[in-house]
């Protein structure tokens, strides 16, 4: 759970329309985020285009623009390069991020054209550098558009980047790559910064200001600029907090009121008017409030009670209160009740911690900013942030060779029972009620977020089991592949007709699915083409269908492309469909339309696992056999010639292998707790840091030990390390659900956070 929240200032920039989001994503109500491990935030920021959270345990991410990790943007939680542990606060400017840890440790990343990051170089960094002459003893900081401020622990303060407007308080207008002194401060216990003017507050409540006054930000009575600091009128003590954003400076007073001064076209002072004030004056109708923030255009408040208010400039829906009307006075939050426990702004972007530990985001979604798996649009509701709340026991990669690679997802079932679905949406598998968009982030399935015992991903469907033995189905349903007795696309969970009970054991194929009865017996539905559904026949069903002979004694059952797999609880395997490349291993090539044995196996199978065309299974002495189609090694026999009986997979003999798992193409095992993967590889499906196609097992890279749970699908896998995800291959559409769209050739983690502690926001766009 996240621990802090900060906002970040952006450079001023005409305002301009946004591609609104469609009516589901802008009313979407959403889910709380309690990620594995991940313990509650102490700072938050939100910014232009990016937005971070600091974890309990005093890990950073970030994600929208620049993340921090050394990648590209993100629209997920990414953990920042080198803060695993440590960080305090955290905060972001126009094209730079900051962050606070142990010790007063400071550090900066992003653009460095003015020196904002203060390292005493012009450099750009895409992961932290520390910031000169605060390797240590920082106690609090800020960050503007192009500069930044921080508090020592003598009671100063220290400037340095751009100082066109005097900014940085120096008494001058020149340019500082490294921190310099601010003359005229002691005893200073908080700083905050607007796009080009800063301010303090000292320790006896009174504060001042420095640098742009163009719209009376400064508080002094004039609109003159200002090279060292000027006592904020009215100000001289009793003020308990300050922020800053854009043009526009605000200060929590001792009595829990609030008043603000500077720039007021779009209403963000909040005393009813669009006039300009060089002077504090008070926000209308807003009494007991414990925290500010102030965006480019908006402010924000939260009061005591938990309840939190916005006002100002609204054209992405930053206010958060289901329009894009500005407002003059403060506003409630829409849906967010009285659990707010912290408050963060950005330009055009708001974010709200709330007492579950989850964290909401309202506003522009550009490169990512809300963190909610989806690049660009708005949203006038605030929306969860796209990351696994806790760790995952089950996980299923869908998507097969040759489709359209818009149909690569994933799905995953939480320790406590949630449902989480990530990629491709173009037919509604992700289960969020629409089919517009696809997610870079996991998202819990609608109705789903515990009672959940497995889950399932094809091609453009998935499937869940809950605990009560009932079968639902959302996504593609031209084949009936959904089971509820109709054709057309669901987008939210339906029930499965004729297995909506007593069902134990879950298969999903690309376009059919099989389960087992508590009876022991296996029903299967959806595309029959080949009689992968076992009834005799080559008709479709669009409910659950018995297969033949198999009413029970059966232990499992596996569909793959257009065949099926069960096995008894003898350990005798049977198989029945498509059998153009010998995937039945009954050394035919013959299709079936019921059950017949794999030859050569006899009663010594454990388990078995099915690809597109060919099936492997894993004995009960621990060693893998496969058969069927062998074009790109997926056999595992270290050749590519087709195989129509069980062959011996290379160095997976007895005692080597504990379980398995097929995809299209290709296969991977578990052994020793590491993963061995091998076939087809030219998305990097196989995670051993390459594109070669493999023909024997090859470890995945990163994944060595370990290992838990894992699933092959089209074109990606995926796997847990200690509950985390790990994803690796195609990332067109989210597939690998890190925040990105890149095809990765190693092990990337899935957005996730920590489960524990407390969360406190720090703004940090000033």
């Amino acid at each position: 759970m996240i621990t802090s929240l900060s906002r970040s200032t952006p450079i001023p920039r005409p305002r301009r329309r946004r591609r609104p989001l469609p009516w589901f994503r802008a009313l979407l109500a959403v889910a709380t985020l309690l990620l594995p491990g991940l313990v509650a935030a102490k700072s938050v920021a939100a910014g232009t285009n990016r937005a971070c959270a600091i974890t309990a345990a005093g890990a950073l991410k970030c994600w929208g623009a620049s993340p921090g990790d050394g990648g590209g943007g993100s629209q997920a939680p990414v953990p920042v390069f080198g803060l695993e542990q440590g960080a305090l606060h955290v905060a972001q400017g126009a094209t730079q991020s900051c962050v606070l840890s142990t010790g007063g440790r400071l550090r900066c990343w992003g653009n460095n054209s003015y020196g904002q990051l203060g390292d005493n170089t012009t450099t750009a960094r895409s992961t932290p550098a520390d910031v000169v002459g605060f390797a240590s003893g920082a106690l609090d900081f800020a960050v503007g558009a192009e500069f930044g401020c921080a508090v020592t622990a003598t009671g100063g303060v220290r400037c340095w980047g751009r100082n066109h407007q005097g900014q940085l308080g120096d008494n001058s207008t020149t340019q500082r790559n490294a921190p310099v002194d601010v003359p005229g401060l002691s005893a200073i216990r908080a700083v905050a910064t607007g796009y080009y003017h800063a301010c303090a507050l000292s320790q006896a409540g009174a504060v001042k200001c420095w640098g742009y006054n163009n719209r009376g930000q400064l508080g002094d009575g004039s609109n003159l600029n200002r090279l060292t600091p000027i006592a904020v009128a009215g100000l001289g003590s009793g003020v308990s907090a300050i922020a800053a954003g854009g043009y526009t400076t605000c200060a929590l007073l001792a009595d829990a009121t609030v008043r603000c001064w500077g720039q007021n076209d779009a209403g963000q002072l909040g005393d009813g008017s669009l006039v300009d004030r060089w002077q504090p004056t008070a926000v209308l109708s807003l009494s007991g409030v414990a925290e500010i923030s102030v965006g480019g255009y908006h402010t924000c408040a939260r009061s005591a009670a938990g309840a939190a208010f916005c006002w100002g400039a609204n054209g992405n829906g930053e206010l958060g209160d289901s329009t894009r009307l500005n407002r003059l006075t403060p506003v409630a939050v829409t849906d967010l009740g009285s659990a707010v426990t912290q408050i963060a702004t950005g330009t055009e972007l708001s974010c709200f911690r709330r007492s579950n530990h989850e964290i909401r985001c309202a506003g522009n979604g550009d490169v990512g900013a809300l963190g909610n798996g989806f690049d660009g649009g708005w949203a006038s509701l605030a929306q969860s942030l796209a990351a696994l709340p806790e760790a995952v026991d089950k996980l299923a990669a869908g998507g097969h060779i040759g489709a359209n690679i818009q149909d690569g997802h994933t799905c995953a079932r939480t320790l406590s029972g949630g449902a989480w679905c990530w990629g491709s949406n173009y037919r509604g598998q992700l289960g969020q009620g629409h089919t517009n968009w696809s997610r870079n982030g996991p998202a819990v399935v609608t109705g789903y977020a515990s009672g959940v015992r497995d889950i399932g991903a094809g091609s453009g469907h998935s499937c869940l089991l809950t605990q009560a033995g009932a079968v639902k189905c959302w996504g593609g349903n031209d084949q009936g592949q959904l089971g509820n007795n109709a054709t057309g696309n669901r987008t939210l969970p339906e029930d499965v007709v004729g297995a909506s009970s007593q069902v134990t054991q879950l298969g999903v194929g690309i376009f059919h699915n099989c389960v087992r009865t508590s009876a022991g017996g296996v029903r299967c539905w959806g595309d029959n083409n080949f009689g992968q559904l076992g009834d005799g026949t080559a008709t479709d069903r669009r409910s659950a269908v018995d297969v033949a002979g198999m009413l029970s004694g059966m232990r499992s059952v596996s569909a793959g492309g257009s065949h099926s797999c069960a096995v008894s609880s003898a350990g005798a395997l049977r198989c029945w469909g498509d059998n153009t490349y010998g995937q039945l291993g009954d050394g035919t090539v013959t299709a079936r339309t019921t059950p017949v044995p794999v030859s050569g196996l006899g009663s010594g199978v454990d388990s078995v696992s099915l690809g597109e065309f060919h099936s492997c299974a894993l004995l009960s002495s621990g060693a893998v056999k496969c058969w069927g189609l062998n074009d790109y090694g997926q056999v595992g026999d270290g050749g590519n010639t087709q195989q129509l009986l069980p062959v011996d997979v290379a160095g997976l003999g007895a005692g080597s292998t504990s379980s398995i798992e097929a995809g299209g193409r290709h296969t991977c095992a578990r052994s020793g707790g590491g993963l061995l993967c091998w076939g087809i590889n030219n998305r990097a499906q196989l995670g051993d840091g390459s594109t070669a196609n493999r023909y024997v097992p090859t470890p995945a890279a990163g994944l060595s030990a370990g290992v838990n749970v894992y699933s092959a699908g089209g074109y990606h896998t995926c796997a847990t390390r200690q509950g985390l995800v790990y994803c690796f291959g195609w990332g067109e559409n989210g597939p690998l659900g890190n925040g990105r769209e890149t095809d990765y050739l190693q092990a990337q983690a899935v957005a996730t956070w920590l489960v524990a502690g407390d969360v406190i926001f720090r703004d940090s766009f000033q």
